[in-house]
């Protein structure tokens, strides 16, 4: 059988390590192996060389100065890219962005007649509004985001929270599927010793770890005031932030006022993907208080290592987490998180518990996922054909 050609288009994509390179990445892994012959398109990155089981082509980029490490693609100084582009024969595109390339899978779409799905990934509003500072602003660029996904086939969130967001922008169409994100299983782990040497950490420590982006929209300094309390009580506990971003430096600076130096690590960008596990896998506790993530992959992660999450009650990355069984729900404040892990502290017998539960309802495997994925591609495709 003539294998299905899907474009999957994103602004985000390696050496960006975010939740949606992490989805393309995946999508085009495993359906690359099924019955599509897989296309992604993407911005490039200097020095960049891609060396993948499917076809990757990328478009000329420039840096955002505000975004760091993202970056702009501009389709329209590689007029020769797209001409190629237009000549391959998609039978479905996926794009997961409302911005420069996922816009040009919208257009290559509609000029090639063939059914466009929209994944609606991130709260925009969030990310507008701390830079532009207006909200005029930020809601002009919400309706043109909105008209993005008005003009798709099909939207898809991550989980029914999302959902709801999508609608609080605007969208009033009921083409929404939800498709979960999910874990690779086969994840390999290096000896906890190494990690335990790394950060000067004993058998019996308490360890936190925040895994993500060091951006204020991720609520990390909720998680630092939050150690200061601790701190102040004379609490022990060691906290690792794994990742890098624009607020680091304050993030640092923030450490050093307040003297959790000896509490506090920054491990930086982790590239080494057993090492990461095994991060997950030493720490009783993952924090992750994001009012801004639709759906933080970095929790399923944690869950497939049997180390469970505390999150913020109500917020989107808290979908599918019931408290004190696959999880741990706070208020939105550093009070109510300081005192959740004061709780669990000398609780180690629940906390092993709780992180079993999550690795059996959470960590769903990209397996399943595409299963379910592949299967609604069809019927697209079905229903798009018999118009």
């Amino acid at each position: 059988m003539k294998k299905k050609i899907l474009g999957l288009f994103t602004d985000s994509f390696y050496p960006i390590c975010d939740g949606v390179a992490t989805v393309v990445y995946n999508y085009a892994l495993y359906l690359s192996r099924m019955d599509f012959e897989v296309v992604v398109l993407c911005v490039d990155f200097p020095g960049i060389e891609d060396n993948y089981n499917f076809t990757v082509k990328r478009i000329p980029s420039i840096s955002i100065p505000f975004r760091k490490p993202y970056r702009l693609g501009i389709p329209e100084i590689a007029p020769e890219i797209v001409k190629n582009l237009e000549k391959i024969n998609f039978d479905l595109i996926h794009s997961h962005s409302p911005f420069s390339v996922g816009r040009l899978g919208l257009k290559i779409a509609k000029e090639r007649k063939v059914p466009i799905i929209g994944s609606f990934h991130s709260k925009y509003y969030d990310d507008f509004i701390s830079v532009v500072k207006s909200k005029f602003i930020t809601n002009l660029i919400l309706k043109w985001i909105v008209n993005f996904y008005n003009q798709c086939d099909e939207v898809w969130t991550v989980n029914n929270a999302t959902v709801k967001t999508l609608k609080e922008y605007g969208y009033r169409k009921e083409n929404i599927f939800v498709a979960e994100n999910g874990v690779n299983l086969n994840e390999n782990t290096l000896s906890e010793e190494i990690v335990e040497r790394d950060f000067y950490l004993n058998k019996n420590d308490f360890v936190l770890l925040y895994v993500g982006q060091h951006v204020v929209q991720k609520n990390v300094f909720l998680i630092l005031k939050a150690l200061k309390i601790l701190k102040e009580k004379n609490l022990n506990f060691k906290m690792i932030f794994a990742g890098d971003g624009n607020a680091k430096k304050k993030m640092t600076f923030f450490v050093k006022k307040n003297k959790l130096e000896s509490f506090v690590c920054f491990a930086g960008k982790i590239a080494e993907r057993s090492y990461l596990n095994t991060l997950y896998k030493r720490a009783n506790l993952f924090v992750f208080p994001s009012l801004y993530d639709t759906s933080g992959i970095v929790v399923r992660e944690a869950a497939l290592f049997g180390c469970p999450s505390v999150l913020v009650k109500n917020s989107n990355a808290a979908s599918g987490v019931i408290d004190e069984y696959n999880g741990f729900l706070i208020e939105n404040t550093p009070a109510s998180l300081a005192e959740k892990i004061e709780n669990l502290l000398n609780k180690r017998e629940i906390l092993k518990k709780v992180g079993e539960n999550a690795r059996i309802s959470l960590a769903i495997s990209w397996e399943k996922i595409m299963d379910v994925v592949a299967e609604r591609y069809n019927h697209i495709l079905k229903e798009f054909q018999s118009k």
